[in-house]
């Protein structure tokens, strides 16, 4: 399925979500953090091609999509992110292709990544323009968690040349308002009407950066410097199992585990058949081997973990949901499982 194309209008529709926030302690993970990135990508080395690439990262939407032309046609090119590949397309007759997926969890993240093109012979052709680029945007919403009523966030946008920083505050009881930063004075919010912001420095503020307002010495608003996206930066701890069909006696499983981190884990079981070694098939490609042996009961069972932190052939780099998976032996499906959903 096509991933859609992110819209700056987005970000728009997420400010004004950030404008609501409920009455009494709520975290800042419940309202909307979000992260929209519409920016060039130039030529390396003096080469002719040309581009452009839009990220959405948010609760309900997280995607990135790239667009170039000018490149060799009917050439097969790769979207890395410090270098590793993360999507690939082929270019047309006339050198133009474009690709688009979903970020799904952070290694698809192309916050503070290099994002380059790279053609068939591995070389950067594409790479993302510098900030200062006119044509450069970028917006980042970040939620505090509010303790008392109304709430606010932090605002971070990147204008071309123009870098800007400001925490927001909207629906407060009317008064002035201290500003900290990591627990140093910053600066303070006039919210004489109820609202107010306190321009700062974007430099001096990083995305782990703790950001809180209090009054009258008293914390009533914190939260980080960036925004903390749900399904990348932080996930709920879950667990989905499905069974597979089974041609033979016997059964299998498979476990998708998410941790809060948003680590996760990919688990593949086979039980009850006899001892010796199976193939994992995922969409019609063997991916690795499940040896079976028995237990200290006298029962057969093996099984196949892959992990998102993970290195080498353990590692989750493909997305468990939607794709087929088999269990087979010398070529013969025994067990299969046709869509993996939550």
């Amino acid at each position: 399925m096509p991933t859609p194309r992110p819209r700056p209008r987005l970000i728009v529709i997420a400010a004004l979500l950030l404008s609501i926030a409920p009455f009494g302690c709520s975290s800042p993970f419940q309202s909307v953090a979000s992260y929209y990135l519409g920016a060039p990508l130039v030529p390396v080395g003096g080469g002719s091609g040309s581009g452009r690439v839009e990220v959405m990262l948010a609760t309900l939407l997280r995607s990135l999509y790239v667009e170039a032309s000018g490149l060799a046609p009917r050439a097969a090119h790769r979207l890395t992110l410090d270098g590793v590949a993360v999507a690939s397309f082929v270019t047309d007759a006339a050198g133009a292709g474009s690709v688009g997926r979903s970020v799904l969890d952070s290694a698809q993240d192309p916050r503070g990544r290099r994002l380059a093109v790279v053609d068939a012979s591995g070389n950067e052709v594409l790479v993302l323009a510098d900030a200062s680029q006119p044509a450069y945007r970028s917006v980042e919403l970040a939620p505090l968690a509010s303790f008392a009523m109304g709430g606010g966030f932090v605002e971070r946008r990147m204008l071309g040349a123009q870098h800007s920083l400001r925490v927001t505050l909207e629906g407060v009881d009317p008064g002035s308002y201290d500003v900290l930063v990591d627990g140093a004075p910053a600066g303070v919010i006039d919210a004489t009407s109820g609202a107010g912001h306190l321009a700062l420095d974007p430099s001096a503020i990083g995305s782990e950066s703790v950001v809180t307002v209090q009054r009258a010495g008293v914390d009533l608003f914190a939260g980080s410097g960036g925004a903390s996206i749900f399904g990348i930066d932080w996930c709920a701890n879950g667990r989905t199992t499905r069974a597979f069909g089974a041609f033979v006696a016997g059964e299998a499983d498979a476990r998708l585990s998410t941790r809060v981190d948003c680590g996760r884990r990919f688990t593949v079981e086979v039980r009850g058949v006899p001892a010796g070694s199976y193939d994992l098939v995922v969409d019609g490609e063997r991916r690795a081997e499940i040896a079976v042996g028995s237990d200290e009961f006298g029962d057969t069972i093996g099984d196949i973990t892959f992990g998102s932190h993970d290195t080498g052939d353990t590692r989750l780099d493909f997305d468990p949901f939607g794709v087929s998976f088999g269990i087979q032996q010398s070529g013969q499906a025994l067990f299969v499982l046709g869509s993996f959903r939550p």
